[in-house]
């Protein structure tokens, strides 16, 4: 999977909208469907210092009266060298839904491009760079102090901005992206351990449950876990086998016996930390999903309009770094 979408809501929901639980600002509706609303990012910090982060303010963007859309920008800045990041945060207009830092390692996208990112053929050619903290652990950050994701030199990042533009009016984006740098001279290099199910077939009507499993490569400890789905999911497990040895029982890593529609925006994140609270996997290990929807649409449902996900971060990283398992 390369869309990533740990996010956080903002202002109120809308359930008439598909997109239930949308972080959108209520606007009223008028006819005049040439006038531009304004959504230009809010509450933005100054930029940090130099040596300790980067701060990328993004091109004024449009999204069309009703759209949702998925755009994807790459800032005029390669890295002359390796970086250790430590923290990501995106800041985005009143009806953005998320900012997504994501990295090109191998040059298919130039400084200053801008492309349509809405579809996974989109992003094939896209890693996660560094998730964001979610506001439900603002006191718990994800990547502890000694514990970073690497940025490679040369490596390019890109933000994916996520927008529902639900009024009658066309709006002017400009997101902003900030990356804070991980001081320490040799912090434990963390990656990413990704599950996703990308052939959910979920039926008209009624429920449906699906499972996957992924196979840890060596022995990892899992520092953190999060699930996701959108509005029709309605619980997810997350849990850790070791199926060559009999006597070991399933351990849970996560579960949400009830699903919420905001979890589309702001889902529970399981935090181990690190040293002896780490989770530990043996290679050979399996994560396995399984994921609930009740679809009330009244047509079949597939990727990516419902999702089952599932993103860890693991560390020591692999010298392949990403882990990933994708039904495609």
């Amino acid at each position: 999977m390369r869309i990533f979408k740990s996010v956080r809501a903002q202002s109120c929901v809308s359930a008439a909208l598909w997109t239930a639980a949308v972080a959108i600002a209520c606007e009223s509706t008028t006819p005049d469907m040439v006038a531009v609303v304004d959504q230009k990012a809010k509450n933005v910090p100054a930029a940090p210092s130099a040596g300790k982060g980067v701060q990328f303010v993004g091109p004024k963007l449009t999204i069309a009266a009703g759209e949702e859309k998925m755009l994807c920008w790459v800032p005029d800045w390669t890295p002359d060298k390796d970086y250790f990041i430590r923290k990501f945060r995106g800041f985005q207009g009143s009806m953005g839904h998320h900012v997504v830092a994501l990295q090109d390692k191998a040059g298919n996208y130039k400084p200053g491009e801008t492309f349509d990112c809405s579809s996974l053929a989109q992003m094939v050619n896209l890693q996660p760079l560094v998730l964001p903290d979610p506001d439900s652990h603002s006191d718990k950050a994800l990547l502890q102090e000694g514990y970073a994701v690497r940025m490679l030199k040369g490596a390019r990042p890109v933000f994916q901005s996520h927008y529902v533009n639900y009024g009658s009016k066309p709006i002017e984006i400009q997101d902003v992206a900030r990356i804070d740098y991980a001081l320490e001279a040799n912090p434990v290099e963390v990656s990413y351990f990704i599950l996703n199910d990308g052939l959910i077939d979920i039926a008209a009507k009624g429920e449906t449950t699906r499972s996957m499993t992924c196979k840890a490569p060596s022995d990892i400890k899992i520092l953190a876990t999060m699930g996701h789905m959108h509005e029709m999911g309605t619980k997810m497990k997350i849990e850790q086998l070791r199926p060559a040895d009999a006597s070991f029982a399933a351990k849970t890593m996560y579960n949400v016996a009830q699903w919420k529609p905001e979890f589309r925006d702001a889902g529970p994140v399981e935090i181990f930390g690190v040293g002896n609270t780490a989770l530990d996997l043996k290679a050979g290990d399996e994560i396995k999903v399984t994921c609930t929807w009740n679809n009330t649409a009244g047509k079949q449902l597939f990727f990516p309009k419902e999702m089952c996900s599932t993103v860890s971060y693991y560390f020591p990283a692999t010298k392949e770094g990403l882990i990933i398992c994708n039904k495609e």
